[in-house]
């Protein structure tokens, strides 16, 4: 449960992180406004400054709130899956919607990948969200497996490196371990 949601978190993080890098369009200058006679009274533009998003767009979806753990459905508006989770590029474009499908109350499910433009999101008029795509349910079930990456497991203490201590008659065994 924690592993999810810290996914869930560094997946709606990556999916902020190119919209908070975004700077906002400076005023269009003012007839009214003085105009800077000094190149020492002259500041930064404003487009140089960080630009925050202070809300959430009417056109604009959380990973947390509106993606992770939505149906999804096909052409024929029947639910496929849902969505478990998002794979993105460290530049934050996200390529593919990971969905769970088959099984039941995710027991038997498998994942797959799916590419992320060819989800359609939409809102009705009273900001219900709806998630479609073209794929069947017999499609997914036929796609191959999603494997994440896995890290490598953690390699055992080599004898006589670092940490090791004597035994006696002189072999090396490791010690304890230090932090």
């Amino acid at each position: 449960m924690l592993k999810r949601s810290l996914m869930m978190s560094a997946a709606a993080f990556l999916l902020l992180a190119p919209a908070l890098a975004q700077t906002p369009t400076p005023p269009a200058p003012s007839a009214q406004a003085p105009a800077a006679t000094s190149s020492a009274t002259t500041t930064a533009p404003e487009s140089a400054k960080p630009g925050f998003i202070a809300e959430q767009g009417k056109d604009q979806w959380l990973a947390s709130r509106n993606l992770i753990g939505a149906k999804v459905g096909g052409p024929d508006n029947a639910t496929v899956g849902s969505i478990n989770d998002l794979l993105m590029e460290k530049n934050g474009n996200v390529l593919a919607a990971v969905i769970g499908v088959g099984g039941f109350l995710g027991i038997g499910s498998k994942n797959v990948a799916v590419p992320f433009k060819s989800l359609e999101l939409s809102r009705d008029t009273d900001g219900n969200d709806k998630i479609a795509m073209r794929f069947t349910k017999d499609e997914l079930q036929q796609a191959p497996d999603f494997k994440p990456l896995m890290p490598p497991p953690p390699k055992p203490p080599v004898a006589g490196g670092p940490g090791a201590v004597p035994r006696p008659g002189g072999a090396m065994t490791p010690g304890p371990k230090t932090q």
